[in-house]
């Protein structure tokens, strides 16, 4: 009798159970980690369920079964996320720029990812109907459930007292949430909570002060102006040979720039890129850079007044809000469009300082690329290939209109201007679909090859107007340009200037260095291309 309730028993619950292996198998397989960390995902995931099962029996507990679907769907539809379009896992810095996005990125991710969110809306459903039947008395008894639950939190409460009698407790990065959670199948909540980590170490950096032994000579040139960009392919840009005319205003003032023609952004994503421009680098390649010696900082000790200019406040915490917050005085401009700044740049320009640096930072090519994100008349491009190309067309074409219009303004005074993309995008074909994506932890070079110029107004005399940087030029090595170009120099340097184009001692570096989200450094050369 026993044998034949049990063949029945699996007979009206089968698929029941089925499921519940499917999604503990799905929560270890997409998880970047080791095999033997694999199997106690899988293993744990029963518990995770048998838990949430409980909490459904429950009225008063309900809402934890929920949270629970809402949390496992969140965790392994992120893995596989970022295993599909940034062939790589959540690390800890881009846990930390999901962490420190302003609304209107947020909002433009989840646009670009539109059809994920789709997915987990009925995923979630999906999952949140199959516990509703897992839950029942009929498929799991009582005292089996207890009986899993019990084990399972055993085994979670055991792997602390592990890690404190063999004494590994000790080491300066150990946190007792990561080893647990890891070994669960909520193991992306790490990144999250080691970028939270790091995010308030970084705010104790604010105020910092750093001394500095300068000497400062006379340029020719009194206003500087740093345009950092979003997200252009230099590739893009008509000014580097592509077939649209995506640049027809920086086209037309070749002939005063100072051109870099491989250009490579230091990382693939914003905070770590920026501020590794921005800021002097350290010996080895790593994040973050030494926030508060940067060029703000450097351009305030030698006399300079200092701005930064920004399309919107920027969030509190995150890299660049740390280096804006050493300017003398900080603009943020809400606007829909980036030519928006211009009148705000008006203003700074008739400010009296006679030396000033202002950087501007714009949203550029940040996704998702969409007409309404540029003004009616830069959106010039509708017969590509695809509707992607075109909206990534257009708004390289909007920067530059915005460009140009900077151009016009400068060209009144002695002033120059650099401008340089904190990164670019790879093409990424998904599902048959091919879209723009930033690069992560493993990418094509495109993903990093960027436009970068100086440019000088007509009344700033430089012997650099006209000229090219051919060899490969990391934009990790502005700290040292963006010196030599405001014309400060560090008294008893002279090797670590070399890496300045404009010192007659400049000689390029045999190998540009690239780190990834992971901050695992990778040599240039041997990123692959989209080409091959």
């Amino acid at each position: 009798m026993a044998k034949r309730e049990t063949l029945d028993w699996w007979k009206q619950n089968a698929w029941t159970i089925g499921v519940l292996l499917i999604v503990n198998v799905l929560a270890a397989a997409v998880a970047e980690t080791k095999d033997a960390t694999r199997v106690l995902i899988f293993l744990s995931g029963f518990g995770f369920w048998f838990f949430a099962a409980f909490c459904w029996r429950s009225r008063r507990l309900r809402i934890f079964a929920i949270l629970a679907v809402l949390a496992w769907c969140a965790n392994t539809l992120t893995s596989i996320l970022f295993q599909i379009e940034y062939d790589g896992a959540v690390n800890t810095f881009t846990a930390q720029c999901i962490l420190l996005t302003n609304t209107k990125e947020a909002l433009g991710m989840m646009h670009a990812h539109s059809e994920w969110l789709l997915s987990a809306v009925v995923i979630f459903g999906a999952m949140f109907w199959w516990l509703s039947k897992l839950s029942k008395p009929s498929v799991i008894p009582p005292k089996i459930l207890k009986g899993v639950i019990l084990v399972t939190g055993l085994y979670l409460i055991s792997l602390p007292v592990i890690y404190t009698v063999n004494g590994k407790y000790k080491r300066q990065d150990f946190s007792y949430s990561e080893k647990v959670l890891l070994r669960t199948p909520l193991y992306n909540a790490v990144p999250f909570i080691t970028a939270a980590e790091a995010i308030k170490k970084e705010r104790r950096l604010r105020g910092q002060v750093v001394n500095y032994d300068l000497q400062t000579h006379e340029t020719g040139t009194d206003v500087y102006v740093v345009v950092i960009g979003e997200s252009a392919r230099r590739s893009h840009l008509s000014l580097y040979g592509y077939s649209r005319a995506t640049s027809p205003c920086a086209d037309a003032q070749r002939r005063n720039m100072l051109l870099f023609e491989q250009a490579i952004a230091p990382a693939p994503m914003t905070f770590m890129a920026v501020a590794l421009s921005l800021c002097k680098p350290g010996e080895n390649p790593g994040m973050p850079p030494n926030l508060a010696d940067n060029i703000v900082n450097v351009a305030k000790k030698a006399g300079f007044k200092t701005y930064w200019l920004d399309r919107e406040p920027l969030t509190a915490g995150n890299l660049l809000d740390q280096i804006s917050d050493f300017a003398d005085k900080n603009v943020f401009e809400i606007s829909p469009y980036d030519e928006n700044i211009i009148p705000v740049l008006s203003e700074v320009l008739s400010e009296e300082s006679k030396k000033k640096l202002i950087i501007i930072h714009i949203n550029g090519s940040h996704s998702p690329y969409e007409p309404w994100q540029h003004p009616p008349e830069a959106v010039k491009f509708k017969d590509g290939a695809s509707e992607d190309l075109n909206n990534y067309d257009n708004s390289i074409y909007a920067t530059d209109a915005f460009l140009g219009k900077l151009f016009s303004l400068l060209n009144r005074q002695r002033a120059s201007l650099l401008y340089y993309s904190d990164h670019a995008v790879a093409l990424k074909t998904t599902f048959g679909h091919s879209r723009f994506r930033h690069g992560s932890v493993n990418f094509p070079r495109e993903a990093v090859d960027i436009p970068m110029f100086i440019w000088f107004s007509e009344k700033a005399s430089n012997q650099n107007k006209g000229k090219t940087v051919k060899a490969p030029y990391s934009a990790g090595d502005n700290y040292r340009l963006i010196n030599n170009w405001l014309g400060v120099n560090f008294k008893n340097e002279t090797d670590a200037q070399q890496t300045s184009p404009l010192k007659e001692n400049y000689v390029p570096r045999a190998e540009v260095i690239v780190l990834d989200t992971a901050q695992e450094a990778k040599k240039y050369s041997d990123l692959p291309s989209e080409k091959k």
